[in-house]
């Protein structure tokens, strides 16, 4: 049995698992929480940062707890690396940490400059407005690596000696014994690469006075960045040598997980932030929505919100913090109960409307929440519940109507991410808005899936991207 090992840098956890090639059954899957966050608040701003080291070493400790739940006997092909976008990562030559990784949720570049601006704003300015980042494919926000970068670079803590790259670069790092390469999925999600062009641009980084930084060698999506060291195959219990596949971006990794029709399809993919994505041929822009480069060819159009699961996140917090607070008991079924209480309200929330945006959007970070509709006769927790719920659809559906006009007919609708596999009232949600049945992607880590596949492409075992898409239907038992 021929397997490809995928490995997912996530957020909120770290997932991988083994596919058979010929098949695309998964054999064995593993994860757990990332314990590398070091998110903290300065300014009233969240600083969210990775321990590198400590990330790369779960890692490790991960793909040797999943070696270990191998069937006998298994033939390891490759092993694909995903994970978290935006965020940057400093590494030495030898693919060592040499600071903290900043990751997508930071906010720093939302603080005040000396000109009374924010740093976001001031990149933005100084770059020459918002049209200067049309080949960028995306706008420039917090958390993503050009905003760091310029941060860090006003605060004259760009060191010259670190190589700049994206956090899932880093775990291959860990893997290969060296500073990888990145590609253009993941280098596209810095707002510093030109995917329209295929290139860094140098011009606007040195125009961001980022001259000093060092960003990766870009390679080809599904191409290989080395082989696994002989340190990493001792640890993990692979073969000196295998080869590992240069790391994807997770939004494109879940689509090449999910989707079987990759052009008659739109993908809901929601984890703990959500993503509407249609994948299209050629390079186009729409307001409020990213142009991101898709290994093989092609183009997805991406509709990132920062309504996903953490939005119901928040809300069972503050549940959980009454009961604490208020009754003085914990519960730790909270989050089940929740989603009962929404199943039990009506469609429509008797008139109860929810506005999902407890941490901003990638358009407006300043903008806010809110519930409406609400009477004496309605102001119920169940209502509550669902109207987020629905608010979360209503925010995917939003993107999708500014896509379909290029984007043409789509007959599927495909659902990925755990922030939907537990939440049947979300997958209804969802069909409402799209008018499509939802199929409901059950392959559990659907990024994992995608980078193994990846790895695949990288050694052979799929003629293309388009192929190893076909191995299993999303919604196959």
């Amino acid at each position: 049995m021929e397997l490809l090992i995928g490995l997912d840098i996530g957020t909120t956890k770290l997932a991988a698992l083994a596919l058979d090639a010929s098949s695309g059954e998964v054999v064995a899957m593993v994860a757990t929480p990332n314990q590398a966050r070091r998110d903290a608040t300065a300014q009233g701003l969240a600083r969210a940062e990775l321990d590198v080291a400590a990330l790369q070493a779960l890692a490790v400790r991960l793909l040797r707890e999943l070696v270990a739940a191998l069937p006998e006997p298994a033939e390891i092909a490759a092993l694909g690396v995903t994970g978290q976008q935006h965020g940057v990562a400093f590494l030495g030559a030898d693919g060592a940490p040499l600071a903290p990784a900043i990751t997508w949720q930071d906010q720093r570049a939302l603080e005040r400059a000396s000109s009374g601006a924010t740093y976001l704003e001031e990149l933005v300015a100084r770059a020459g407005g918002p049209g200067r980042f049309h080949g960028m494919g995306c706008q420039p926000a917090p958390g993503y690596l050009g905003a760091s970068l310029y941060w860090l670079a006003r605060h004259n803590a760009l060191s010259a000696n670190a190589r700049a790259c994206l956090i899932p670069d880093a775990a291959v790092a860990a893997l290969t014994g060296h500073a990888p390469a990145t590609d253009p999925t993941l280098a596209g999600s810095s707002a510093l690469y030109d995917v329209a062009q295929s290139r860094w641009d140098q011009a606007l980084c040195a125009t961001l006075g980022l001259d000093a930084a060092r960003l990766p060698e870009v390679l080809p999506g599904g191409s290989l960045a080395g082989q696994l060291s002989a340190a990493s195959a001792r640890q993990i219990g692979l073969p000196h040598g295998l080869p590992v596949a240069v790391a994807l971006g997770d939004n494109q990794a879940s689509f090449i997980g999910s989707v079987a029709a990759p052009h008659d399809s739109v993908l809901v993919n929601i984890g703990t932030g959500g993503q509407v994505s249609a994948l299209v041929d050629g390079f186009l822009r729409l307001p409020a929505v990213d142009t991101r480069a898709f290994p093989g060819s092609g183009y997805l159009l991406v509709g990132a919100g920062s309504s996903g699961g953490a939005t119901l996140g928040y809300l069972h917090s503050l549940v959980l913090a009454i009961g604490r607070e208020v009754f003085g008991v914990e519960r730790h079924e909270v989050y089940d109960a929740l989603l009962a209480l929404a199943h039990r309200s009506q469609p429509g929330a008797d008139g109860v409307r929810f506005v999902p945006h407890l941490a901003g959007t990638r358009i407006d970070p300043a903008a806010t929440a809110s519930w409406s509709g609400l009477t004496a006769a309605n102001l119920t927790l169940g209502n509550l519940a669902r109207a987020l719920i629905e608010g979360i659809a209503a925010d995917a559906y939003a993107f999708w109507q500014r896509m379909a006009p290029v984007a043409g007919l789509r007959r599927t609708l495909v659902g990925a991410g755990n922030g939907l596999t537990r939440n049947a009232v979300l997958c209804g949600a969802l069909e409402t808005a799209f008018g499509l049945p939802l199929t409901l992607s059950h392959r559990a880590e659907a990024a994992a899936r995608g980078a193994a596949l990846c790895a695949g492409v990288a050694v052979g075992a799929y003629a293309s991207f388009d192929a190893a898409m076909q191995i299993v239907p999303p919604g196959a038992p």
